[in-house]
């Protein structure tokens, strides 16, 4: 009560180049709220800090049972919604002449859906097939990005909104948007970004979230149109045949990158997005399909249990919905994908809406078997109380949640081409070169994917424990000046092993994209229509098939000479004697029927 809480603006970094949202030139700004909101908030984050078990969204007897029915007046006192609600540097309206002509086929009033390529300076162009377009080479290294939820203030159809290759109005301000591709690009990477946003504009994260896994009522899934002439949006359904958008992005995928035969696949999905990537590359791997990645990074995987305010969503439901539905599936795809196929799984942090279970669901088996990076984007603004920053706050900081958790998608696309960031305190040597300790000493888009397997294998010696959490560069969005400590460390760890086998894996030297492409690619000959084996067999087979319909063409033969023959035997009886030996048509099905198999269970990725 006697504490004021201010708003802190962040430090813009990169030189100045890079211009957060929010930042303030260092002076306090108000928080626009109630007191009576204020003390709910302060009620709810000391609880949460101090007290992690003293309130539970499913149980009514805890504090925040107890404030449940004044959530809605909570959120009538902040515009828009926390999560979602627009920057002041972002405008009302995206729809103009210049960004519609930039998507063809009279989107956002027609479905959209499927892959752009990117060029410089943020060009695009949609992919229309599998062959060698502007912005496309099917020889080269590849990298997907998923989006996520499309649902925020009133939805991104009505204003035309959609990420591009800039950085979001919600981190970076309006008259200075960082392009963020240019150094993957200048490398040689074909750059797409697979659009699902008219099924992603829901009011629930949940409604959007479940059309990944599938069609719930049977129906189809709802899209949202928008009319810019009318200024009229409505919701049409897609009838097509498709299980689920993870079976349509698969099929588009395996239709635009049919003749990959570049060296590297790499995925990126942001908050639900990253659902769809996860549950997307198992299927092309399960199709023995090119385009499957040998990497996936997931940033801010976001799961949600519960239906609540901050998403649109006009009422808090805890009892309702698919439960831990799809953070469990996500993890078994990606489960399956390292088992299997070898593809290794980077995940990425910056929100509390992947971090507190106020929020949503902490994925902890996803997090155990992946490499896991928490970033503070304290750039969107903090929570300080005098001269003191408050770091707990910070981490379940709800005002700034839009900027934090859109944040890692700019701070992950700019780290390419960038040195790893720094270890405090240092690691010690005694690593080989291009190992993931030599060259990766905290997991970047710039690291391989030799070296990011080797840090997922440590996260599998360790069980789960490891992570890395920055230190230092909070306060600015460039990476030059970024740290990060490794939990546990490689000292701490060697005190736990004495033997040191965790910390051998990341001292080797690691594999190059090129052999680890080969090792996540390797086709059965049977699927693989390309290899020496399917070829001969698909002739064998031709000859089988041509010697058989001949023998049955002479069987069945008879020459005139025989059959009058055999005219006086044919009147006395219907058969020669030679067809009484065979049997039935029914008998020889009940004799050449394969035993029953039950069918396999059907499996989410």
């Amino acid at each position: 009560g006697g504490s004021r809480l201010r708003l802190q603006a962040g430090k813009v970094g990169g030189g100045g180049a890079m211009s957060p949202a929010g930042a303030a030139g260092g002076k306090s700004v108000a928080i626009g709220i109630s007191a009576s909101a204020l003390r709910t908030w302060q009620l709810v984050s000391y609880c949460y800090v101090w007290h992690g078990v003293c309130f539970d969204l499913d149980s009514p007897n805890t504090p925040l049972g107890a404030i449940r029915e004044k959530v809605s007046e909570l959120g009538s006192h902040i515009p828009g919604n926390v999560f979602g609600s627009r920057s002041d540097s972002e405008p009302s309206t995206y729809c103009t002449p210049e960004l519609l002509s930039r998507f063809p086929g009279g989107w956002p009033r027609t479905l959209d859906v499927g892959v752009y390529w990117f060029g410089k300076g943020d060009a695009m162009a949609k992919a229309v097939n599998g062959g060698k377009s502007e912005y496309y080479d099917p020889t080269r290294k590849t990298v997907i990005y998923f989006h996520g939820w499309t649902g925020s203030g009133d939805g991104w159809t009505r204003i035309c909104k959609r990420v591009t290759g800039r950085c979001p109005a919600e981190v970076c301000r309006d008259e200075v948007h960082p392009l963020l591709m240019e150094r993957w690009l200048d490398d040689g990477w074909n750059v797409g970004f697979f659009y699902w946003d008219q099924f992603a504009d829901e009011d629930c994260t949940r409604d959007a979230e479940q059309k990944i896994w599938f069609d719930r009522d049977g129906d189809g899934f709802e899209w949202k149109s928008h009319d810019v002439g009318s200024g009229l949006t409505t919701i049409q359904v897609y009838k097509e045949k498709a299980k689920s958008l993870a079976d349509l992005c698969a099929d588009h995928l395996g239709q635009v990158m049919g003749s990959f035969s570049g060296s590297q696949v790499r995925f990126i999905g942001h908050s639900i997005g990253a659902q769809l990537a996860a549950r997307c590359a198992g299927m092309l791997h399960m199709r023995g399909m090119r385009a499957a990645p040998q990497r996936l990074t997931l940033l801010e995987p976001y799961f949600s249990k519960h239906h609540l305010w901050i998403f649109r969503c006009k009422k808090l439901q805890t009892g309702h919905g698919m439960g831990d539905f799809t953070a469990l599936a996500t993890a078994q795809c990606v489960e399956r994908l390292w088992q299997k196929y070898d593809v290794v799984t980077e995940i990425y942090k910056s929100s509390a809406m992947t971090e507190h279970k106020m929020l949503g669901l902490i994925n902890k088996p996803l997090d155990a078997m992946s490499v896991l990076v928490n970033y503070k984007p304290n750039f969107c603004g903090s929570f300080v109380f005098g001269n003191f920053g408050a770091e707990m706050l910070n981490e379940i900081d709800i005002m700034h949640l839009s900027c934090r958790h859109m944040a890692v998608f700019p701070l992950y696309f700019l780290s390419y081409g960038q040195p790893a960031p720094p270890l405090e305190p240092k690691m010690v040597g005694g690593a080989k070169p291009g190992s993931a300790l030599t060259n990766c000493t905290t997991p970047s888009a710039s690291c391989n994917d030799g070296q990011i397997r080797e840090w997922v294998q440590r996260q599998t010696a360790v069980e789960g424990r490891q992570r890395w959490v920055q230190v230092e560069g909070s306060y600015s969005l460039g990476t030059d000046d970024d740290t990060f400590s490794l939990r546990p460390g490689l000292d701490e760890e060697a005190k736990l092993d004495p033997g040191g086998a965790a910390n051998l894996l990341v001292m080797r030297a690691a594999k190059s994209d090129t052999e680890l492409y080969g090792e996540t690619h390797k086709i059965a000959w049977w699927r693989n229509t390309h290899s020496l084996e399917y070829r001969a067999a698909a002739v064998g087979t031709l000859v089988a098939g041509l010697g058989f319909l001949a023998v049955a063409g002479l069987s069945s033969y008879r020459p005139a000479w025989r059959m009058g023959k055999n005219t006086i035997a044919d009147e006395e009886s219907e058969s020669d004697g030679i067809e009484d030996s065979w049997p039935t048509r029914e008998e020889r099905s009940e004799e050449h029927m394969p035993p029953s198999r039950p069918l396999r269970s059907g499996r989410h990725c």
